[in-house]
């Protein structure tokens, strides 16, 4: 049965909520839902060809997405985050948590793109939030995401939002044709 995407993402995260596996911000009703194991899924993904060999990625500003960043910080990686209220990107690269940031107008070049998801599945789609930046800010690169067991699904009862190359839980890593 085809259920609509809206009431995919409520279903989704009330089972998060209800399950005690989300951390602030809450409720995560409207958002990227930081999980608990994101640093685990972190990990798992970072074990992806595609984004070791990638010098410069394209990766959300959501809290979910941080054990990411920082890890790709410390591999060398050039971070491109966008930032939807300025219109722009922090460009984002050194070692820290941080790295050293300066705000760009343009994209870069980044060959990965690393999204946030409400839920994802075994097939390669992904479902977003519903709004603000997504998929078609990509540019075209490879996109991935990382996403908790409870929300990955064998295939979306909805509409994609957008199809991934690869996707990391706590436990794996899946990578996609």
């Amino acid at each position: 049965m085809r259920l609509s995407a809206g009431r995919v993402r409520e279903d989704c995260w009330n089972q998060l909520l209800s399950a005690r596996v989300v951390g602030y911000p809450l409720p995560p009703h409207g958002r990227y839902p930081n999980f608990h194991g994101s640093a685990e899924a972190a990990r798992q993904l970072m074990g992806w060809p595609a984004l070791q060999r990638a010098r410069e990625v394209l990766v959300g500003s959501e809290l979910v997405l941080r054990p990411l960043r920082r890890q790709l910080l410390q591999l060398g990686a050039l971070l491109w985050i966008p930032d939807p209220k300025r219109g722009g990107y922090l460009r984002s690269e050194g070692s820290g948590a941080r790295g050293s940031q300066s705000w760009q107008a343009q994209l870069g070049r980044p060959e990965v793109a690393v999204l946030a998801s409400v839920a994802a599945s075994r097939q390669g789609e992904r479902l977003s939030k519903g709004f603000g930046w997504g998929a078609e800010g990509a540019g075209g690169c490879p996109q991935a995401t990382l996403v908790h067991p409870l929300t990955l699904f064998a295939q979306l009862p909805c509409p994609p939002d957008s199809t991934l190359a690869a996707l990391a839980t706590p436990e794996e890593l899946l990578e996609f044709g």
